[in-house]
């Protein structure tokens, strides 16, 4: 969460202000996409779920099932 040179990589409830959403974001090519280009790659359901996670504020100290996320979030995470 904390970051480095470029600022914070995650900014809770902000998903166009952290680093860590342009990264997954960028194009396969790009030099600075996540994870590299070697490594397996977010699926668009992982991708979902992190933009739902960033935007509800980056909850991490609370149990999934208290936290409200939409329908499409939930089939997200119900399925494997």
């Amino acid at each position: 969460m904390k970051g480095g040179r470029d600022g914070a990589v995650v900014v809770p409830g902000k998903v166009d202000k952290s680093d860590l959403i342009d990264r997954i974001e960028l194009d396969l090519k790009d030099e600075d996409h996540m994870p590299p280009i070697a490594k397996p790659q977010l699926s668009h359901r992982q991708i979902l779920i992190l933009k739902w996670w960033v935007a509800s504020g980056a909850p991490g100290d609370v149990p999934l099932s208290s936290v409200k996320m939409p329908d499409d979030v939930k089939a997200a995470i119900g399925s494997r």
